[in-house]
């Protein structure tokens, strides 16, 4: 029997050890503040996290086009491609049609919403990224 696995990458401050985050794909991109205080020894460090303006435009299409967006139009597309087929028979009875539309739609919802998380993340990363540097100008 085969079943789908992930693994938990932890994160760590690198003074005390204290957990601080939790990730499922190390090599993500993460939006936000840099620097990090630990809650458990009050050190601040570096998170590996960037703001909006401080990606490339590699980085930008990198988090906007990633895999999580792949992953669901694939699934949309390879779900519904059998029940599109089953159209095509001469005694279909029309159910084959809306289910191949209710797994399209499901997947055009999914990433619809994570294109609406996306946007809101890039929004407050501005934000974060302008007060910082107005606080630095004065």
């Amino acid at each position: 029997m085969y079943y789908a696995s992930y693994t938990k990458y932890k994160r760590l401050c690198p003074h005390c050890g204290e957990h601080f985050q939790t990730l499922l794909d190390p090599t993500a991109l993460r939006l936000g503040p840099n620097v990090r205080t630990c809650h458990k020894c009050r050190r601040a460090f570096s998170s590996g996290s960037l703001e909006w303006p401080e990606l490339t435009p590699a980085q930008k299409r990198k988090f906007l086009f990633g895999g999580l967006p792949w992953f669901l139009a694939f699934f949309g597309l390879f779900a519904a491609f059998p029940f599109y087929m089953g159209i095509k028979e001469p005694n279909s009875s029309g159910v084959d049609i809306e289910i191949a539309g209710a797994v399209l739609g499901v997947a055009a919802c999914l990433l619809a919403a994570f294109y609406l998380i996306c946007g809101v993340q890039i929004i407050f990363s501005k934000r974060r990224y302008a007060r910082e540097k107005e606080g630095l100008d004065v």
